[in-house]
């Protein structure tokens, strides 16, 4: 690093990644490595094998991190984009006291789908367990410094299922020694700093003992933040809010989400539009997704002029109004569209501007078979045919 650079704080984003591909070739990485400065990822080719790294997060670290650590900092990431190279124990028992739970958030992997797609890449096959609506758990094998994914040919060629493993990882995180943290008698939070905490949301039964009042609320803001209070506990839904919206801007954001536990399995959640902590979660929410579907409509424009498809990719809208907040999109007529999911949707006729809008329950149920879901997360709709007029005059026009 640079005098400069020593006293001005941390680099910019394109001479991080010029670091971070340098510390790549220091650590003996000859594959090749080119820079997109436009997605800010480095794109990997490797014997006809594509790949990505994305910078993001590593990016966020580094600079968060004190002058002094950041070289040491930088090591530590470069090792763990490296860990694929480390050998897995040939026995499953060998490996197995080191298998851990990781959760992700869904778009990570639905994502890189996309990129791979554009790309002309492969992604990469490791199984899935879906966790609430936004969330995948998998199998990893926990290293000092990192962790390596276990893909299906590693479980086929120890001769277990998927599943046997993640039982046998969530076993063994709940023996790592960690400890619930209860802030007062409203709120619990696993804050360990072992990079394992958000993926506590597996361990049910340990969180079903936790005394709450109502249902069990949890939210995992970043990966190294899980907070548990209860549906009814006012209080503890606020400090749960609070907590939140400072963790989901550190590095490694995860969700701006809260999901209930109903029986074993989490469902996404929502206090009564009512509460005071309502439109706080509504807003988190539709900031994330609307980073999320901005990142989405970009690639898909890539894939439709790639693949010569006349498709229109909507973008995922917000307005506040009357300290209320609301998402929107719009279809227009004669154009052949991907609608992203919203809570409204505005129906715009060319010289007649807007000539309804309704809610997306009332759309599905009145045009839903104008309408055909696409297989993309965040999820997408293809629009057909536009209204008729008798269709229109039913969906009204209440505006934002």
């Amino acid at each position: 690093m640079g005098l400069l650079d020593r006293f001005l704080g941390a680099p910019k984003p394109v001479k991080f990644a010029r670091l971070f591909i340098a510390a790549l070739r220091k650590a003996g990485d000859n594959r090749v490595l080119e820079f997109d400065e436009s997605q800010f990822q480095i794109n990997i080719e490797d014997n006809g094998e594509k790949g990505i790294i994305n910078l993001q997060n590593f990016f966020l670290e580094y600079s968060n991190a004190p002058k002094t650590d950041r070289e040491d900092r930088l090591r530590v990431m470069v090792r763990a984009v490296l860990s694929h190279k480390k050998e897995l124990p040939e026995e499953y028992d060998d490996a197995s006291y080191d298998l851990r739970p990781k959760i992700w958030t869904r778009v990570t992997f639905d994502k890189l789908a996309l990129q791979q797609k554009v790309e002309g890449g492969r992604p990469p096959d490791i199984p899935l367990m879906e966790v609430g609506s936004h969330l995948y758990a998998t199998v990893v094998y926990d290293l000092p410094e990192s962790v390596r994914s276990i893909s299906s040919d590693s479980f086929e060629e120890w001769g277990v299922s998927f599943y046997e493993a993640l039982e046998v990882a969530q076993q063994n995180l709940l023996e790592d020694n960690f400890a619930f943290a209860s802030i007062g008698d409203r709120l619990y939070t696993s804050l360990s700093g072992d990079s394992y905490d958000s993926s506590r949301i597996l361990l049910i039964d340990l969180i079903r003992k936790l005394e709450v009042d109502g249902d069990h609320i949890a939210m995992i803001p970043n990966r190294d933040t899980l907070l548990i209070t209860g549906s009814d506990d006012d209080e503890g839904l606020e400090m749960m809010v609070n907590l939140a919206e400072k963790a989901l801007e550190n590095p490694r954001p995860m969700i701006a989400h809260a999901m209930r536990l109903d029986g074993n399995t989490w469902v996404d959640w929502k206090p009564q539009p009512t509460h005071p902590v309502y439109n706080r979660l509504r807003r988190l929410e539709l900031n994330w997704h609307g980073v999320e579907y901005a990142d989405q409509k970009e690639l898909l424009e890539q894939l439709v002029e790639q693949e010569r498809q006349d498709r229109f990719i909507a973008s995922f809208s917000a307005v506040e109004k009357d300290d209320d907040a609301t998402s929107y999109c719009v279809w227009s007529e004669g154009v052949l569209t991907w609608l992203p999911q919203t809570n409204v949707v505005v129906f715009f006729r060319e010289g007649e501007d807007v000539v309804a809008s309704a809610a997306w329950e009332d759309v599905l149920q009145i045009v839903g078979h104008r309408m055909r879901e696409l297989d993309f997360y965040p999820p997408r709709y293809e629009v057909l045919e536009f209204p008729s007029d008798e269709e229109l005059l039913a969906l009204g026009n209440e505006g934002l």
